[in-house]
C-alpha cells in the first residue's frame, strides 16, 4: 500500500470526486449518465465505497459491482477508507463473503482493495482522503492512520491536539503547509455543508444523495453536485 497516489499530471479534461459509496452502486451510475461521464474524465472515490455492515450479507453482490467498477474502469481510483481496512481485516481472519467466494478474481480483487493508497494527489494543493488530516502538519508528520479514522469530532482522540480540541473539529481549520493553503476532499466527516475551512466534506451515500464535485482541468474551485 502507497501512501500517496500522485495523478496531479494526468491529461484529463474533468477531474469528478465521488463521496463514500458504500456500495450504493446504482446511485453512482446514475450520477455518472447525468454527468455524461467519458473516458477523457478521472473519477475518484474518497473511500469507503465498500459498506462493511452489510458486505458479508450473503445477497449483497452491489459491492462487488461497486468494487468491480473502481478496479477496472478507465482512469478511476480511489483511496483506502476504513470500511476497505474493515473488510479486509476480516478477509485476511478467513471470512470471505458468498458474493465473492466463487469469484476466480477473489484473490486479485483483495490484493486490489489491500494496496489502494491512503492519499490521492491531483495537484499541489488539493488532495483527496477519505476522514481528514490533522492541520497544519505536511504529510509525512501525520500519521497515517489519520487518514482514515480521524473522521467526526472526537474530544479523546490522539489526533486531536491542537488549539481548542473542545470547540472545534479538524476541518474548522485552514491547513497550510508553508504558505501554500491546502485543500482537503473527504467523506468520513457527514457534515450538512460542503465547504469547511479545510476542503470539502462529500459524506456518504446511505440514505442520502450521492454527493460528487467537479475540477475543470485548471482546478479553480469546484462545482458541487447531488447525484
Amino acid at each position: 500500500m502507497d501512501l500517496v497516489m500522485d495523478l496531479s499530471t494526468l491529461k484529463t479534461d474533468r477531474v469528478i470526486v465521488v463521496g463514500e459509496l458504500l456500495g450504493e452502486y446504482d446511485r453512482l451510475i446514475t450520477m455518472l449518465y447525468q454527468q455524461k461521464f467519458n473516458f477523457n474524465d478521472t473519477l475518484i472515490f474518497t473511500g469507503n465505497f465498500i459498506n462493511s455492515n452489510t458486505a458479508f450479507e450473503p445477497t449483497n453482490e452491489k459491492q462487488l459491482n461497486a468494487i468491480t467498477f473502481i478496479r477496472n474502469t478507465v482512469n478511476t481510483y480511489s483511496v483506502k477508507g476504513k470500511n476497505e481496512f474493515a473488510f479486509m481485516r476480516r478477509y485476511n481472519e478467513g471470512e470471505c463473503p458468498t458474493w465473492l467466494e466463487n469469484n476466480p478474481k477473489k484473490d486479485e480483487i483483495a490484493k486490489f482493495i489491500d494496496e489502494l493508497p491512503l492519499i490521492i494527489k491531483i495537484s499541489d494543493y488539493i488532495f483527496i482522503v477519505n476522514a481528514g488530516v490533522q492541520p497544519n502538519k505536511s504529510l509525512d508528520e501525520q500519521d497515517p492512520e489519520v487518514f482514515y479514522s480521524i473522521g467526526e469530532y472526537d474530544p479523546d482522540s490522539r489526533f486531536y491536539q491542537f488549539e481548542n480540541p473542545s470547540k472545534k473539529s479538524w476541518y474548522d481549520f485552514e491547513t497550510y503547509v508553508g504558505d501554500k493553503l491546502i485543500r482537503y476532499c473527504f467523506g468520513g466527516s457527514d457534515l450538512n455543508t460542503v465547504e469547511v475551512p479545510a476542503g470539502f466534506s462529500l459524506g456518504r451515500a446511505e440514505g442520502k444523495q450521492l454527493k460528487v464535485m467537479v475540477f475543470r482541468k485548471n482546478y479553480q474551485e469546484p462545482i458541487i453536485l447531488q447525484g
